[in-house]
């Protein structure tokens, strides 16, 4: 990777103003119920195209709370801890999709200067997920020659059994993961950005975030 030795003062920077944004944005940002084969929009990174919500999903679809936990390497990589606390006030939906961003673009301005990359590719790896504490059927949804969805990682979960989630209750759903960003394809600094949330957000009532960077930062 190129730059690895660039400051990693610097690498941290980004990342805590990745998060300053996500959360600023958190009310905007999405993360979506989903049915046995509708992708819905979630997670958005340097540079991404969102959908919508409509008024119908906002209204059967929330979050009681969203737990995102990051320990950051010194490689770049992010292992990830999600907790996503999730109710639904009518029946008819079976899964809750995750869209993690998969395409990036970075741009920065640096004293004045815009300077873009090019686009790059992360990768996802060491997947799991479990819940209300049990067994959880998941899968990543096949890719779509559709813009938005071509960007992302679009992680369905579901009751193994694939029975309808049942509707003013809550559900825990763990989801972990590695996120590996690799090489930023920008040569004038070393980047590392990662946003907790993307637009379109269903209403949350509570959020917390926690990052953990290498030692000595």
């Amino acid at each position: 990777m190129k730059n690895r030795k660039n400051s990693i003062f610097a690498l941290s920077a980004f990342v805590c103003a990745a998060l300053c944004i996500a959360t600023a944005l958190f009310a905007l940002g999405g993360l979506f119920g989903g049915a046995n084969t509708t992708s819905t929009a979630n997670a958005a990174s340097t540079v991404s195209t969102a959908a919508p919500v409509s008024d119908w999903e906002q209204a059967v679809f929330s979050f009681d709370s969203v737990r995102f936990e990051a320990t950051i390497n010194s490689d770049k990589t992010l292992e990830v801890t999600e907790t996503l606390v999730a109710r639904w006030s009518r029946t008819g939906k079976t899964s809750l999709i995750r869209d993690i961003q998969r395409q990036s673009k970075t741009t920065r301005y640096v004293n004045g200067k815009k300077i873009s990359g090019k686009s790059y590719f992360a990768k996802i790896s060491d997947i799991s997920a479990t819940l209300d504490g049990g067994d959880c059927d998941w899968h990543i949804l096949p890719p779509s020659d559709e813009m938005y969805l071509s960007d992302f990682y679009s992680i369905e979960m579901k009751k193994t059994d694939g029975s309808t989630l049942q509707p003013n209750r809550p559900y825990s759903f763990v989801l972990k993961y590695k996120y590996d960003m690799g090489d930023d394809r920008v040569s004038a600094f070393d980047d590392l950005t990662y946003d907790v949330f993307g637009y379109a957000m269903n209403r949350t009532e509570s959020f917390s975030a926690k990052l953990t960077f290498p030692e000595g930062v």
